[in-house]
Formats: structure tokens, C-alpha cells, sequence
């Protein structure tokens, strides 16, 4: 190809080379020689694109016939591989099938004898719950057994301490009678005397006056000879005694009565006054162990509560206090007891201190539980600290105690205050008052 383009471009030389020279018919020649080479080039070149198309074509060809056979081998690999996961599908369809048929058939036996271990379960199961229900119910029955008795224990227990209780109140209220009895009974001996003195005294001025010999000399001269005067003072005196005594006695039974009488009504009380109708009753049986000192607020609001439950909470503390004075070792130092009341951070509360034997850490515990007690078997239920506890509750109040072994013990009550009736009753006069003014 190089070789003939260069023949070529050699005859187009000359033929400009000879037209130049004017040698026209050289110059023909050679172009004609020119054309007849270029013309063989450009047949050779068409030649050339055809063969190169030929080829491209052939080769397309060729690709076409690849590519078909590459796609049919695709094809058959795709339909190999979709038959072999067909093939497979269906093994793992037959394995699972297979293996859900085992497994149901597992299942029937074992759905089988866990039936028939239920059943048997169910049967055991029935005969434990009725063994068990029977036993429950034979527990029931002697639990219910047992907390009647304890019930009955709790009440004869209670009564028990009642009893001493009442004892001690008793042998107080007839020990307190009693002085003032005597002191009647000794003024009735002596009023007796005396009469029988006037009695003299009048028969022998009667006398006197029927000698016709009477003078305002004789019958003072007789006066003074059977002390007349002095006989009159006696009896004032005998009588005021009397008086006080009789009021005495009314004072210890009105005190009685109001502790005695129990109800449950709550009203407003002064507790100061609770205080002293129960030292009334109880004084006695403290006095030959310890000394009573008070310390009262005065000023101490109304408290609405129940009479007889303050009284019996008392009357339980200064009981306590008694006994464990007289139980310290130390007798040469002289027992006491302190009460205070007062009022404290909207609280009302009483507080009763004794020098007494004191209490440990364990005992303070477990003092508020019932029939717990360190004392001698007789001398108490251990019910009395329980039943003050039941009390303050009732009334949403706390008791504390405070307490050094061997040095006393102090018991605190405080009582959450409410406006008395009485008070709330006045200050509603004073608010109208105010307003009648204002108007």
C-alpha cells in the first residue's frame, strides 16, 4: 500500500513537472499512469474496507455465535440449577415431611403419656389438695381453737388486772374512807361527851331555876363551873371537823364514781383535773413508797377524750411507778414520783418520772406488748403498758419512754389538741361580739 501511494505521487510529480516543461503529452502519460495507480489504490483500499467489513462482519458473526452459545450454556446452567433446587425443594419438602411426621408422631406418644402422667398427677394432686384441705381445715379449726382460748385468756388476763387494779383502788378508797370515818366517829364520841356535859349543865340550872334562888352571879358561877362557853366551841369545832370529813368522803366517792362509771361518750375534760380524782383514789397505796410531786399547767386547755380511759392510763403509769420503786436496792434515798402536764407544739401531754429501778434496752422494746412483764409471777398480767398503748392510739397520740437502769424511768404522752367544744363555743360569743360592736 505505502509503495503504490508513493508510485503514485512519483507520476503526479512528473506530470506537474513535464506540464511545466510544456511537455504536455509526457505530462498526459504520466497523469494517466497517475489515475491508473490511484484508481488501483482506491480499488485496493475499497478491497481492503470490504475485507475489513468482511471481517468485522465475520467476527460479529463469530460473537453473535459465542454469545448465543454462551447464553444457551447460561440458560442450561440456570435450568440445571432451577432443576436442582427443584430437586432439592423437594428433598427438603420430604426430609421436613418426614421429619413433621416423626415429630407428630413423637408428639401423639408423648401428648399420650403426658395425658396419661397428667391424669395420674391430676389424681395424686387431688389426693394431696384433699389430704392438705382436710389438714388446713383441721389446723383452722384448732388455730380458731387456740385463738378462742387466747381470747379468753386475753380477757381473763385483763380481768385479772382489772381486778388488781381495782384492788389497789379499793384498798385506797377504803383506806382513805376510813381516816375520815375514824375522825367522825371520834368527833361523835366527844360530841357525845359534851352533850352529856350540857346535859348537866342544863339539869342543875333547872334546878337552880326551881330554888327560886337564882342569880345572873349563879348562873354565871355555874356556866363557868361545867365550862360551858368552852363546851359550845368544842362542838362548833367537832361539827366543822365532821364537815370537813363528810366532804372528804363525797370528794373520794364523787372520784370513784366518775373512774368507776364507764362509758364510752368522750367530752370535754380538764386533765388536771383527772390527775387529782385519780391521786384521790390511788394516793394511799403510793405514799409508803414514794413522795408525789406536781407539776401542772394550770392554764392547760379543755381536752376532749373519754373520762375513764385517761383515768385508767394513770392509773396503769403511776401503778408502774409505784412497783419499781419499790423494787430498787436503794431503799435509803426517798422514792418519787413526778407528774407534769402541759402543752407543747399543739400537743397536750402528760408526764410521769420515777427514781425507781429503771428499764434496759430490751424491756423498753418490748414494754408496749401484751402480757410481757418482768415482774413476779402474781403481781401483774403484763397487760397494763399494752392496754395505755391501745388508749393513745385511739386519740392518734404517741407515747415515749426515756429511761437509765437504775436511775427511773419517764413516760411521755403527748395528745394531738383540738379546740374544746366549750372554747370553740366562747370564741364564736367573742367573734359575734366583735362583729355586734362593729355594726
Amino acid at each position: 500500500m505505502g509503495v503504490s501511494v508513493l508510485v503514485r505521487d512519483n507520476y503526479a510529480y512528473k506530470a506537474k513537472v513535464d506540464s511545466a516543461r510544456t511537455d504536455f503529452k509526457a505530462a498526459y502519460d504520466n497523469f494517466q499512469k497517475y489515475l491508473k495507480v490511484n484508481n488501483q489504490i482506491l480499488e485496493d483500499s475499497k478491497q481492503r474496507e470490504i475485507y475489513e467489513v468482511m471481517a468485522k462482519y465475520e467476527l460479529s458473526q463469530k460473537e453473535k455465535q459465542n454469545f448465543s452459545l454462551i447464553r444457551d450454556n447460561e440458560i442450561k446452567r440456570l435450568e440445571l440449577d432451577k432443576q436442582r433446587q427443584i430437586n432439592n425443594f423437594f428433598i427438603i419438602v420430604f426430609v421436613l415431611l418426614i421429619g413433621v411426621s416423626y415429630l407428630a408422631y413423637r408428639s401423639f406418644i408423648l401428648k399420650s403419656r403426658n395425658e396419661e402422667l397428667l391424669k395420674n398427677y391430676s389424681d395424686e394432686i387431688g389426693k394431696h389438695n384433699r389430704k392438705l384441705l382436710a389438714e388446713i381445715e383441721k389446723t383452722k379449726n384448732e388455730l380458731n381453737e387456740s385463738n378462742e382460748k387466747l381470747r379468753q385468756t386475753e380477757k381473763e388476763a385483763a380481768r385479772m388486772d382489772k381486778l388488781v387494779s381495782l384492788g389497789t383502788m379499793v384498798a385506797g378508797i377504803t383506806h382513805e374512807i376510813k381516816n375520815p370515818t375514824q375522825v367522825i366517829k371520834l368527833s361523835m364520841d366527844n360530841i357525845r361527851l359534851c352533850l352529856n356535859d350540857l346535859a348537866v349543865f342544863i339539869y342543875e340550872l333547872i334546878k337552880l331555876n326551881k330554888g327560886g334562888k337564882k342569880s345572873s352571879g349563879d348562873i354565871k358561877t355555874l356556866i363557868e363551873k361545867h365550862k360551858v362557853t368552852k363546851l359550845f366551841n368544842d362542838i362548833k369545832s367537832l361539827v366543822v371537823s365532821n364537815k370537813k370529813s363528810v366532804d372528804l368522803i363525797d370528794q373520794i366517792v364523787t372520784s370513784t364514781t366518775k373512774i368507776s362509771h364507764f362509758n364510752r361518750d368522750t367530752t370535754d375534760n380538764l386533765l388536771n383535773d383527772i390527775i387529782s380524782d385519780v391521786l384521790v383514789i390511788i394516793k394511799n397505796s403510793i405514799k409508803y413508797s414514794a413522795h408525789i410531786d406536781l407539776e401542772l399547767d394550770h392554764d392547760l386547755p379543755m381536752f376532749k377524750c373519754n373520762y375513764q380511759e385517761m383515768a385508767q392510763i394513770l392509773i396503769n403509769l403511776l401503778t408502774n411507778a409505784r412497783d419499781a420503786i419499790t423494787e430498787r436496792e436503794n431503799v435509803n434515798s426517798e422514792g418519787l414520783i413526778k407528774i407534769e402536764s402541759g402543752f407543747d407544739m399543739n400537743n397536750i401531754f402528760i408526764q410521769v418520772s420515777d427514781n425507781g429501778v429503771g428499764m434496759s434496752k430490751e424491756h423498753i422494746e418490748k414494754a408496749f406488748e401484751a402480757f410481757y412483764t418482768t415482774k413476779a409471777t402474781g403481781s401483774g398480767q403484763g397487760l397494763g403498758l399494752s392496754i395505755v398503748k391501745s388508749i393513745v392510739d385511739i386519740y392518734g397520740g404517741f407515747i415515749t419512754i426515756n429511761s437509765v437502769l437504775g436511775e427511773g424511768t419517764t413516760f411521755r404522752i403527748n395528745f394531738p389538741y383540738q379546740k374544746a367544744a366549750a372554747e370553740k363555743t366562747e370564741e364564736n360569743k367573742d367573734n359575734e361580739c366583735g362583729v355586734t360592736e362593729n355594726a
